[in-house]
């Protein structure tokens, strides 16, 4: 995420990056480093990649935040509606290679609907390069270790496909560039 700040903030955003352990997380510790990053003074946004855009969703839900606070949220290649690819490693018996993140909303489930007053713009991949075609789960559209449709959930403000992998859109150019223009426009 160094490189996306990075990029963001040649775009003329303050950023900072809040790192976890995605193997042992401790929400609660989590959301209280999220509180105390947050700018009393300026509006905020949340960008997260993979589980850390679920997380950042589930941080409003349980911590919800006005508009004032908090305006937007972009995740980046996240599993809002859960991850086959965690229910294939379960099936396989090879769960604990997700540590409890498989408690954090990596399991499929039933679809979300976000509720919140935040505009929530999600971005995913479509080059197949990770896990899913290692578990001979490649079919459909993914970035490799997340499927398109997993990215999606009702009450997004926007959603964008781009040419890149599940690792790869966080290094990219055109992810900060999308990202700017949703904190603009609520639309990429």
């Amino acid at each position: 995420m160094t490189k996306l700040k990075s990029r963001l903030e040649s775009l003329g955003f303050e950023a900072e990056v809040i790192t976890y352990s995605s193997l042992r997380i401790d929400r609660e510790g989590l959301f209280d480093r999220i509180d105390a990053a947050l700018s009393p003074q300026e509006g905020n946004v949340l960008v997260g990649h993979s589980l850390g855009g679920v997380l950042s969703l589930e941080y409003l839900k349980s911590r919800p935040k006005p508009l004032e606070a908090v305006s937007h949220v972009v995740t980046l290649g996240s599993p809002l509606r859960g991850a086959r690819v965690a229910q294939k490693l379960i099936d396989l018996n090879l769960g604990s290679l997700l540590g409890n993140a498989k408690d954090n909303g990596l399991i499929p489930h039933e679809v979300d609907k976000w509720e919140g007053e935040q505009a929530v713009g999600s971005i995913a991949g479509n080059i197949k390069i990770g896990a899913l075609a290692l578990l001979g789960e490649g079919g459909g559209e993914s970035d490799g270790t997340v499927r398109l449709e997993e990215t999606i959930i009702h009450g997004l403000a926007d959603h964008k496909v781009i040419r890149a992998s599940h690792t790869s859109m966080i290094y990219q150019e055109e992810t900060a560039n999308l990202i700017g223009n949703f904190l603009k426009n609520a639309k990429f």
